[in-house]
């Protein structure tokens, strides 16, 4: 609607997500090939917006291009100013950061704080209002991954389409297109723009969409469900190795928000009933989350993933603690319904309660994950709860590999010497909570190849899961 008005064309399924962008003002990062028109996106934007633009190239920049030169009379009087120049960013109303990711560390640094909080040298830029940034996919030949704590700080990361993935009246659109710096010598007419009813029109709509995000957020009901759903994704996402922190939970929820709004706007026949909206949600998600910013190999289909099965559980209250299983409270919670509905996300639980246990840190966690298995297999043994066969084997493997001091795991030597090495002196007592915890922590240290032990981790291993158990008991 408003972007072939500008002369952009080909970017119909991204527009209503870069327009978020702009209503929410918080920075936005366009990842495309070269000649997909980013730079003139962002011109044509703040020409709309009636906003003074420049594009820089953080591959190239100088920080003096971007600050000015310091004022020798400002400082002889104990103050730091700048002389601006027709580069200087200080009277700038829109920049778009070009190469973002080719620039070195230094440089990349010196923009963080540009984008973080309009601020650069601790001075705040008074005029700056919007700050997008432009790179090359990490996939793409000679390009660079964006620092993570830089790509932390976009609102929205928008991938830009090709002219291969557009339709084919866009690519004649485009073909046929005439902008500013096309042809200059062969005067072919004025490029496409809005005109200055369409600016009036198009400012208006950023105002009513950001009106209309301040009455979504008194809707309790949906941001009740917004917010369990984030929950949700955060940690589904979790039990994939996807960290997901509370700043971007945030921009999720304002991005969520800014969309469904214009969506709102556009059409008056759309129903604000947060189940009817997963495609929306998820869409909004897919240009929030990160990750195409530093990883080449990510794919919008785990978006996808952790999306529906998160949608799927967000009335479910106990669904936030069982799939990150912190306590044996959270396996008393799991029934057969919960565990159906989802069964990959019990599989992931699985597989992070046996690596919490076998792997070779965090001793002192331990003895909980280990209180978690024999709940779990406890239930699984009373028949409350059903998993796969595989998943079970899992268990009851991970339960043999802790408890079985026997020739079957193929060591040297059963154990029995060691545990009567410790009884005598005086590290266990003979009775059989602490012949159990001895199995435990036996197993855990046992060096498989030579079969020892040692003996400083042995006697600091029964200490802390005998204060852990013994001290479970008394409570």
């Amino acid at each position: 609607m408003w972007f072939e008005k500008m002369g952009i064309y080909g970017m119909q399924d991204i527009e209503d997500i870069i327009i978020a962008g702009i209503a929410i003002g918080d920075p936005v990062l366009l990842i495309g090939s070269h000649g997909t028109a980013k730079t003139t996106l962002c011109r044509k934007l703040a020409e709309s917006l009636n906003l003074k633009f420049h594009a820089y190239d953080a591959s190239k920049a100088l920080f003096e291009d971007i600050i000015g030169f310091p004022n020798p009379d400002s400082i002889s009087k104990g103050k730091i100013e700048y002389v601006p120049t027709t580069l200087s960013i200080w009277d700038k109303e829109f920049i778009l950061i070009d190469e973002i990711s080719r620039a070195r560390a230094e440089s990349q640094n010196k923009w963080l704080e540009v984008i973080r909080s309009r601020k650069i040298m601790g001075l705040k830029i008074e005029c700056l209002k919007y700050v997008f940034a432009a790179m090359n996919p990490p996939s793409y030949l000679g390009a660079n991954p964006l620092d993570e704590a830089l790509a932390g700080r976009f609102t929205f990361i928008v991938k830009i389409p090709t002219v291969v993935e557009m339709k084919v009246n866009d690519v004649c659109e485009i073909i046929n297109n005439i902008n500013e710096d096309d042809g200059r010598a062969l005067a072919q007419g004025n490029e496409k723009k809005l005109n200055k009813k369409d600016k009036e029109e198009f400012n208006k709509f950023i105002v009513a969409i950001r009106s209309k995000i301040k009455e979504l957020n008194k809707d309790k009901d949906l941001n009740l469900d917004i917010d369990s759903y984030l929950i949700k994704f955060m940690r589904f996402a979790d039990t994939k190795g996807l960290t997901i922190d509370g700043r971007r939970l945030n921009m999720a929820k304002r991005n969520i928000l800014a969309y469904i709004s214009i969506l709102l706007l556009k059409d008056k026949n759309l129903k604000l009933d947060f189940k009817n909206l997963s495609d929306h949600i998820f869409y909004a998600m897919k240009h929030t989350m990160p990750f195409n910013a530093f990883d080449a190999d990510f794919t919008d289909i785990k978006i996808r993933y952790l999306h529906d099965i998160s949608f799927d559980f967000v009335d479910d209250k106990i669904i936030g603690g069982v799939f990150n299983i912190k306590t044996v409270e959270d396996v008393m919670q799991l029934d057969n319904y919960a565990i159906s509905r989802n069964y990959p996300a019990i599989k992931s639980v699985i597989t992070k309660i046996i690596s919490n246990i076998k792997g070779p840190d965090n001793m002192e966690k331990k003895p909980l994950y280990i209180k978690i298995l024999r709940s779990l297999i406890k239930r699984i043994c009373d028949g409350e709860i059903k998993l796969e066969n595989n998943d079970i084997e899992r268990l009851f493997e991970t339960y043999k590999y802790l408890f079985d001091m026997s020739f079957i795991n193929d060591y040297k030597y059963s154990g029995l010497q060691f545990y009567a090495e410790n009884l005598i002196q005086g590290n266990i007592e003979n009775d059989k909570n602490d012949i159990d915890i001895f199995k435990i922590v036996y197993n855990l240290l046992r060096n498989e190849r030579q079969d020892i032990i040692d003996e400083f981790k042995l006697k600091k291993s029964l200490k802390i899961f005998k204060d852990f158990f013994y001290k479970e008991k008394e409570d």
